[in-house]
């Protein structure tokens, strides 16, 4: 009795050919799919969801939107020039185009002209150092731009209503810093009155008045204990129309 399947008109019934039993359009199909993961992996690789151990480092937000993370030191206690980029799009970290000078315990600070400024900060041997670097987001370079009056780490910086980035006090090759500057792209550095008192490991910020303030830090004393002097409570302000200091 013969079994064989018929169309309905009787003649034979041909086996329909499934693409993926095709050997040849298999393999292109296997091939495929294992560029697509390796590609995969890679972008897995290259998108973290935390950064490089690291501390003394600085950190600013770019026009772009994404956070940078700039040198520091890493977990061998080394200066680094290592710098992270983070997509709040994505949650996820990239690495970015390196400093040219390692170093930590630098401020960076996102310019009226919207590129971030890499300021100071130490090298290997504790020097301070006066180098700045400006990376534009739109090209990804970084640019060695005019140096620090005063080389400082563990300062204050912060973008006056003026335009201006404002760099205060720190710790040099002589101690605690009073001095202060302010940096005019294209132009440079230019020394401010200096605060009314040396602070280092301190932070600056603007108010909407186009006041600089010198938040927290410490100061050396005649009574401080050995290492790191107490922490402050106080603030300075400064009102860079009149060049006043105010406690």
């Amino acid at each position: 009795m013969d079994v064989s399947r018929r169309h309905r008109n009787g003649g034979p019934l041909r086996e329909r050919r499934d693409p993926g039993r095709d050997g040849s359009r298999l393999r292109r199909g296997r091939h495929v799919r294992r560029q697509a993961s390796h590609r995969d992996r890679r972008d897995v690789l290259a998108r973290r969801r935390h950064l490089d151990a690291r501390l003394g480092l600085a950190a600013a937000t770019g026009k772009d939107g994404k956070i940078y993370a700039i040198g520091g030191r890493d977990a061998t206690q080394a200066p680094t020039d290592i710098v992270e980029v983070y997509s709040p799009a994505t949650q996820t970290w990239s690495k970015g185009p390196s400093l040219s000078t390692k170093r930590l315990a630098l401020v960076a600070v996102t310019g009226a002209d919207g590129k971030i400024y890499a300021i100071g900060g130490r090298d290997a041997a504790n020097n301070p150092l006066t180098v700045v670097e400006a990376f534009d987001t739109d090209t990804g370079v970084w640019t060695t731009v005019q140096p620090l009056l005063t080389g400082r780490y563990w300062f204050g910086a912060t973008l006056g209503t003026d335009g201006r980035i404002y760099a205060l006090g720190g710790l040099g090759d002589l101690g605690f810093l009073d001095d202060v500057e302010a940096f005019t792209p294209g132009t440079g550095w230019k020394a401010l009155k200096a605060m009314p008192e040396p602070r280092g490991w301190l932070s600056a910020a603007t108010s909407a008045d186009g006041r600089v303030f010198a938040i927290g830090g410490s100061t050396p004393s005649e009574d401080m204990p050995a290492g790191q002097p107490p922490p402050m409570r106080t603030m300075l302000g400064f009102d860079p129309k009149t060049s006043v200091w105010t406690q």
